[in-house]
């Protein structure tokens, strides 16, 4: 017979157990590797997306180019919104990429996705990344799933996106995150908003979207 106690008592030691072994570097980069192994293998395709995205082969696109190299002292904020500034309007998704040693990348995608995963692999992990959501895509005028699940996924330090009215930002910071917008301010750019301030809630994360 199930001990409800019991049982309680041993997913505690359990999940303690994980935690432990999470702190241990190199346990944790082989269990975000199985993980972003997984992920691949069950969706085919990841990246960043404007909208719900789709499910099957990565688009053709152009190659990654190396733009930058970060500075012993500058400022990683502060470099990633000049780049971005680059790719604010651009007709297709584009993402400027930080990588934690700190060379500056920008990809390139399609009206819908970019794939800085698939051309960046592992330089992506802890990464600072911002990408736009192009005029005519399917922007929901915040992050898509896509989006949030490569953020997680690579651990990203800091990711930001940018449509032709907000721009917005999910980051480990967990200090800083918008309210939810009141009944009376509601409108059809509103929805997925709320989704990410529950999501940033849910997993202690910050997250704020301000007009450009």
């Amino acid at each position: 017979m199930y001990d409800e106690a019991e049982g309680s008592t041993r997913d505690e030691k359990i999940n303690s157990m994980r935690r432990m072994q999470y702190k241990d570097p190199e346990t944790r980069a082989r269990i975000n590797a199985q993980k972003r192994a997984a992920y691949a293998e069950r969706n085919k395709r990841y990246g960043l997306a404007a909208g719900a995205g789709s499910r099957g082969p990565i688009a053709d696109h152009d190659l990654p180019i190396k733009l930058d190299v970060l500075v012993d002292g500058a400022d990683r904020r502060e470099l990633l919104l000049k780049y971005e500034k680059m790719i604010a309007d651009e007709p297709i998704e584009n993402a400027i990429v930080i990588t934690r040693d700190g060379e500056v990348y920008r990809c390139f995608g399609t009206k819908d996705g970019v794939y800085p995963d698939v051309d960046l692999g592992e330089k992506l992990i802890g990464a600072d990344v911002t990408h736009n959501h192009p005029i005519g895509s399917g922007n929901e005028y915040s992050f898509s799933k896509l989006d949030l699940g490569l953020f997680d996924t690579y651990g990203l330090n800091s990711l930001r996106g940018i449509d032709d009215i907000f721009e917005y930002e999910i980051n480990r910071n967990s200090s800083v995150i918008d309210e939810l917008e009141s009944v009376f301010d509601l409108d059809d750019k509103s929805a997925r908003h709320s989704e990410v301030i529950d999501y940033a809630r849910k997993h202690n994360l910050g997250y704020t979207r301000k007009r450009r």
